[in-house]
Parts: structure tokens; C-alpha cells; sequence
């Protein structure tokens, strides 16, 4: 697939160096290499030839991959024009930034901001694992701003991830952004779209509290703060929050599975992080911290 969808973006390129008008965005734009792949699009790394700015290009075919095969042709769709909906409302330091989009044949072509260092689970690999507590909680912090900031304009991501949280220099310094916002919903719609029908699930069982898979189609801003959470507990640990095995349907390990205390995987993390990492991870009655800014605030206490 990566060297199909590769070969279509340097066909395209090619047709919009003629002038097609839906292809403006990528016009003058030469293909450097790819950069990533997943479940609903691949993406390649660009640079307009007049300017030297690189550009992510997300390309997302419109025919619904075997991971979402029950959404008919339309609604996966909606669901990708959602997508761009969702991003375009988004302008905050610690998002990824959508610079353009266009529906050409049978996909959709994003141009984004480009992050020049990968993502966290990147960040851990280099590091040979987890992460210092100091660097973990500091890009968590920043994530947490931009979170809080995507839902003030009414959107939950759902599919909060080491993978999804992406890293740019910015004057020597670490930016973090928060990005791929295909599951994202506008939730105070929730059930008006009729895009995610009730009983439909998606994300990522390692970082998915419980209440998202019981109730995905009408999840609150907490679901994305829980998986904050757990990404930090990632990131400190090298290890899920749950004991998931391979022979184990992961979304039955989410439903039947509690959360393992932090300590119990590392003893080093300080005390008072893992009391606020644990107190976040807590699923019933009730998700404890509701806000992005609250459990963000309760971090920085922490240290």
C-alpha cells in the first residue's frame, strides 16, 4: 500500500504542477519521503519548491479500510470531511496545524504543519524506553493545553496516543502538539450527525478508558483526559495500563481488566505523580478529573 499511495502522490504532484485548481495546496511542492502510516491515511513529506517550507501531506482514501469496513461509503465520507471540519476550527500553539485540504478522485489530500521530531513513542524509542518523569510530564503539559483548547471549541479526540502526540523544535526548545483528529466529534451534537452509530467503537485499547468503549457515539472531553493519562503512565513506565495479552481480545481486556497502579510497573515514579496518574485512571462511578486543565493543573503540583 505505502508504495501505491506513494506513486499516486507523485502522480498528483505532477497533475498539479499543470494547474488543476484542486490541487493549489500541493502546487510547486516536490515529495521528500514518507513519514507515516496508519489505519485511515498515509503520509509523506513535502517541500514547496518557492518558499522551502515542508508540509505533512495526509493522503486518505475514501473507500472505508477493513478496520472501520461497517461504515457504508458515505458516512466514512462525512466522517473524513468531519475531519477537516474539525481541524480547520483548531488554532493553538500545541495542535498540529491544518494548512489546506482537497477532495481529488477517490481521496482526500491534507496538507498539514510538519513536525520536524516525530512523536512520543519516537521520543521513547531514542530514549531507549521511558522517559524522565521531568521531560514525560513537561510534554504532557503542553498537550494538555492544546487538549484543553480543542475542547473549549467542542470537540473530544478519542484517540489520545504516544503515536498521535507529535514533537516540532521551535528555538531549541520541544513544542508538543496534539494531532489526527479523525475520531474527532463535536460533542455537544453528539447524536445529530448520525455518523457514529450507537454500539460503534473506535480508537486505541491501550489507551481507552472503559466508558469510550461502552458508550464511543456520546463520550465527554474526560475520555480524552483519561487517555492523557494513560499516555503519561506510557511514558513513564514503558507499559499499558493494563495487563493486555495477545490471545485476549484487547477490548474485552479494556471492559473485564482494572488499571494496574503505577508503582506496581515502576517504583521510582515519585509518589505524588503516581497518586494524581492513578487518581486519573480511575473509571468508576466516575472519570476523577473532567477537564483537561484540572488534571494538567494537578500535574504540575505534583513535581
Amino acid at each position: 500500500m505505502e508504495l501505491a499511495m506513494r506513486d499516486w502522490l507523485l502522480e498528483i504532484l505532477e497533475i498539479a504542477d499543470t494547474g488543476d485548481h484542486r490541487l493549489g495546496p500541493i502546487r510547486g511542492c516536490t515529495f521528500k519521503k514518507e513519514i507515516g502510516h496508519g489505519g485511515m491515511g498515509w503520509v509523506g513529506l513535502l517541500r514547496q519548491e518557492n518558499s522551502g517550507v515542508l508540509l505533512a501531506c495526509k493522503i486518505v482514501p475514501k473507500s472505508a479500510p477493513d478496520s472501520i469496513a461497517s461504515l457504508n461509503a458515505d458516512r466514512y465520507e462525512r466522517l473524513l470531511l468531519r475531519e477537516v471540519e474539525s481541524m480547520r476550527l483548531l488554532r493553538h500553539r500545541n495542535l498540529v496545524r491544518l494548512r489546506d485540504a482537497t477532495n481529488f478522485r477517490d481521496c482526500l489530500v491534507f496538507t498539514m504543519e510538519y513536525c520536524d521530531l516525530g512523536n512520543i513513542s519516537l521520543a521513547m524509542r531514542e530514549a531507549g524506553g521511558a522517559l524522565q518523569e521531568q521531560v514525560a510530564v513537561g510534554l504532557i503539559e503542553q498537550a494538555l493545553r492544546g487538549l484543553s483548547y480543542a475542547h473549549s471549541k467542542g470537540i473530544v479526540h478519542r484517540d489520545v496516543k504516544p503515536e498521535n502526540i507529535l514533537l516540532c523544535s521551535d528555538s531549541g526548545a520541544r513544542v508538543t502538539k496534539v494531532g489526527d483528529f479523525g475520531f474527532a466529534k463535536l460533542y455537544n451534537t453528539a447524536g445529530l450527525s448520525h455518523i457514529t452509530r450507537t454500539g460503534e467503537v473506535a480508537g486505541t485499547a491501550f489507551f481507552m478508558p472503559r466508558k469510550q468503549l461502552v458508550n464511543f457515539k456520546y463520550v465527554k472531553p474526560e475520555v480524552d483526559v483519561w487517555a492523557m493519562a494513560a499516555t503519561l503512565y506510557y511514558m513513564l513506565t514503558n507499559c499499558p495500563v493494563r495487563d493486555f495479552r495477545t490471545e485476549v481480545d484487547p477490548l474485552k481486556t479494556v471492559l473485564n481488566k482494572s488499571v494496574v497502579p503505577i508503582r506496581k510497573r515502576c517504583a521510582r515514579v515519585r509518589r505524588s505523580l503516581a497518586e494524581v496518574i492513578d487518581s486519573a485512571l480511575v473509571e468508576g462511578p466516575r472519570i476523577s478529573f473532567k477537564t483537561a486543565d484540572s488534571f494538567r493543573k494537578a500535574l504540575l503540583s505534583s513535581l
